[in-house]
This record gives structure tokens, C-alpha cells and sequence, in this order.
């Protein structure tokens, strides 16, 4: 399993690496955004459209990262359908 951080000996010493990986971030960026656009629409209907779009967008980059960063190509699949599903529902309906 791939991670944010990785231990490499150099010289007989272990050193921390960082590897930027931005995906995550977008993933966490619009798990907030659903969130967010969930607790508005609430209050305006019209605004559960937009959170079937970002929750599709969301499992688009779920589906990614699961292919990408922890090698599970089943889940991917899985995830992808999903995430067609929620935006031809919001996009039909």
C-alpha cells in the first residue's frame, strides 16, 4: 500500500520522504463540499442537485484512488458505476 510518506535508508540512516500526492486532497475537498452542499439543501431543494453532482465527482475520485494509490481495481469499478449513477440521476431527474 502506497502512503503520503516513505522510509528510505540512505548511508545506514533511515530518512522520512514525502511524496505529494493531490488526489487526496481532492477527494477530502469534495467529501467537505457534499457535506456542506447537503446541510444547505435542507433549507433550498434546489441545491440537491448539486450535491448528486459533487457526490458523483466524489466517488469518481474515490474510484481513482482506490485504483491508483491502493491497487483494489474491483472497488474502482464498483465506485465508478456509483458515481455514474448519482450524475445521470441528478442530471435525468
Amino acid at each position: 500500500m502506497k502512503g503520503s510518506f516513505e522510509v528510505v535508508k540512505e548511508d545506514g540512516y533511515a530518512k522520512i520522504k514525502y511524496r505529494n500526492e493531490p488526489e487526496l486532497l481532492i477527494q477530502v475537498i469534495l467529501g467537505i463540499a457534499t457535506i456542506f452542499f447537503w446541510i444547505l439543501s435542507l433549507f433550498i431543494r434546489e441545491l440537491f442537485m448539486v450535491v448528486e453532482i459533487i457526490l458523483g465527482l466524489f466517488m469518481f475520485s474515490f474510484a481513482y484512488n482506490n485504483y491508483k494509490n491502493f491497487n483494489k481495481k474491483g472497488m474502482a469499478i464498483i465506485c465508478l458505476v456509483i458515481g455514474l449513477l448519482f450524475i445521470l440521476t441528478a442530471v435525468l431527474l
